[in-house]
């Protein structure tokens, strides 16, 4: 188990930088949400990324 969140600690770094660029890319097509949409999408988000970390 520690070994796997090491690996990912490390792979994570690689990952966000993955992740900023397609941001970047994305973001000129990306809408802005309503403050109600984003805390909707947070409320779901939410137990699937603690069943992620927990599992």
């Amino acid at each position: 188990m520690m070994k796997f969140l090491q690996n990912r600690k490390e792979n994570k770094s690689l990952f966000l930088q993955k992740q900023i660029k397609r941001r970047q890319k994305r973001k000129k097509t990306k809408r802005k949400k309503s403050r109600m949409e984003t805390s909707m999408n947070l409320i779901h988000k939410v137990p699937w990324f603690l069943q992620v970390v927990w599992a």
